[in-house]
């Protein structure tokens, strides 16, 4: 799911910059819409890099043994909270990528 959100975007940033280029084309000198061009191009591939490095250290975790890895105990208080707010709150909760965990509420 996040990775259909970020292809959306992606091609969004594709989409807005081709559209740019060519109005810049037609607005202002060539070597201007090729920095800028560059520019968005270097940006879009240091975003890429950044989500591949971020989402690196989250597979690691998986591969850890247990031994090496503490246990974490999430602490939810809770009074007068709506049901369906609860509910929702600890799928999340459980819905993490860490192995080992408690959850006390």
């Amino acid at each position: 799911m996040k990775l259909r959100k970020i292809s959306q975007n992606l091609h969004f940033i594709l989409f807005s910059t081709l559209c740019s280029i060519l109005l810049g084309v037609l607005l202002v000198p060539d070597f201007i819409v090729l920095l800028l061009g560059g520019l968005l191009l270097v940006t879009i591939l240091l975003e890429f890099l950044k989500f591949i490095l971020w989402r690196a250290p989250r597979n690691m975790a998986r591969q850890l043994p247990n031994k090496a890895t503490p246990l974490v105990s999430i602490h939810l208080a809770i009074y007068n909270e709506p049901a369906p707010m609860v509910i929702t709150t600890i799928k999340h909760i459980l819905n993490q990528d860490y192995p080992i965990m408690n959850l006390l509420l």
